[in-house]
């Protein structure tokens, strides 16, 4: 078994919470702010359908691959996995509008798609930054060899 370095334990973090808030920014706007078009069809109201897209975004990201170890981090293929799972969702709601008869806004798709891919995007490029300063001000330290006093134990 292998463990997870903490650097990396810290860095998926902060791009889970870049993801979280993302997500949660981008439908609030488009359906609290009205952007989103008429998801109202027989009492189901704009949050449920806000919701369900935000729990599928989410869902959508973990299975694209965009958060697994090959890709954190790994520039051009984490954003081709971000943008495929962001395509898919937006994909998956106009197949689902069209099925169930919604009315969606074309700016759903004209503003809000592009919009959503940049900030996502942005975060994870604001959480590799990080990573790269905290690497600049703490450099890795190597560890001990086998034969040093350090990895013995004894500094006589």
């Amino acid at each position: 078994m292998t463990t997870v370095p903490a650097w990396y334990r810290r860095y998926l973090r902060t791009v889970w919470l870049c993801d979280g808030t993302v997500i949660i920014a981008v439908w609030s706007v488009a359906f609290l702010g009205g952007v989103g078009g008429d998801f109202t069809r027989d009492g189901v109201a704009h949050g449920v359908v806000g919701l369900a897209m935000a729990a599928a975004w989410w869902l959508l990201l973990d299975l694209r691959g965009s958060r697994g170890r090959n890709a954190v981090g790994r520039g051009r293929a984490e954003f081709k996995r971000v943008i495929g799972a962001t395509a898919d969702t937006f994909g998956g709601l106009a197949l689902a509008s069209v099925i169930l008869e919604l009315h969606p806004s074309p700016a759903m798709f004209v503003a809000v798609l592009p919009l959503s891919i940049l900030l996502l995007l942005g975060g994870r490029w604001l959480a590799r930054r990080e990573l790269r300063q905290q690497w600049a001000t703490r450099p890795p330290v190597p560890a001990p060899d086998a034969k040093s006093p350090e990895a013995t134990g004894s500094l006589s």
